[in-house]
């Protein structure tokens, strides 16, 4: 699942499903790794709220978000979707990696 630094990484969805969620506080997760740092580039269509191992993280687009290199969890939730949909996905990243996402929502 993990590729060399500064490659992308590979994504593996864990689970696409309806529900609430809570949101945590406005900062970025920090995970245990050991050392270094990697890069976020995520967006959907249509536009999304996004939490990152559980914790509040903006609406996308979010682009060249450093965070530490490790295990994440990234949830995407569309309210505008009719009906609202959620989708999360699991990826790991590696220190001088960039993890990029871009999520299209599906259709009823």
């Amino acid at each position: 699942m993990s590729s060399a630094a500064g490659s992308l990484t590979t994504l593996l969805p864990v689970s696409a499903h309806r529900g609430e969620h809570t949101v945590g506080e406005p900062d970025v997760p920090y995970v245990q790794c050991n050392g270094g740092s990697g890069f976020l580039q995520v967006n959907s269509v249509p536009y999304a709220h996004l939490t990152l191992n559980g914790k509040d993280f903006e609406d996308t687009p979010r682009s060249n978000v450093e965070v530490p290199a490790g295990d994440y969890t990234i949830r995407f939730e569309c309210a505008t979707c009719d009906p609202p949909q959620v989708d999360t996905f699991h990826f790991t990243l590696e220190p001088g990696g960039r993890y990029k996402k871009i999520h299209k929502f599906s259709k009823p």
